[in-house]
C-alpha cells in the first residue's frame, strides 16, 4: 500500500506502486494496510486521524506535562528555595530547573504532537 500526503495528512491510497505515475512533487509514502484516509503523517510516522481522539490525546499530553511541572519544577523550586535561605549558592541549579520547565511548556509545538513527543530529560539537582 501507498499513501498520498498533502499537509502532514493522508489524503489518497493506493495498492499500486505510484512510481512514475504521477509527478514527482506528489509526496508517496510506502505504508501498511491499517493506515487510512485521514491520519496524519509527521516526521516519517503515521498518527490518528485529527478529530476527537487526536484532540483528547493532545489534552492528556498537557495534563502529563502540567503534572510533570508541579511534581518536578514546583518541588524543586521549594527544594532550593530550603538550600538558598540555609547560605547555598543555588543560582545554577535554578537556571536547570528554569529550562526544564521551558522545555515542558514547548512540548506542544513540537512536530509530532500528541502522538509523538520528546520529553526532556528530569534535572538533576
Amino acid at each position: 500500500m501507498w499513501a498520498r500526503i498533502d499537509k502532514n495528512a493522508v489524503v489518497e491510497m493506493t495498492d499500486m506502486n505510484p512510481d512514475g505515475r504521477f509527478h514527482p512533487s506528489i509526496e508517496w509514502v510506502m505504508c501498511h494496510n491499517d493506515i487510512g484516509v485521514g491520519m496524519t503523517y509527521v516526521d516519517g510516522i503515521f498518527g490518528p486521524t485529527p478529530g476527537p481522539d487526536l484532540d483528547r490525546l493532545a489534552e492528556h499530553m498537557r495534563v502529563e506535562r502540567d503534572i510533570r511541572l508541579r511534581t518536578i519544577y514546583d518541588v524543586g523550586v521549594i527544594m532550593l528555595q530550603r538550600e538558598e535561605r540555609n547560605g547555598a549558592d543555588v543560582a545554577e541549579k535554578f537556571k536547570i530547573l528554569d529550562d526544564y520547565a521551558a522545555a515542558l511548556l514547548d512540548v506542544p509545538q513540537q512536530s509530532g504532537f500528541p502522538t509523538t513527543i520528546i520529553w526532556p530529560e528530569d534535572p538533576v539537582l
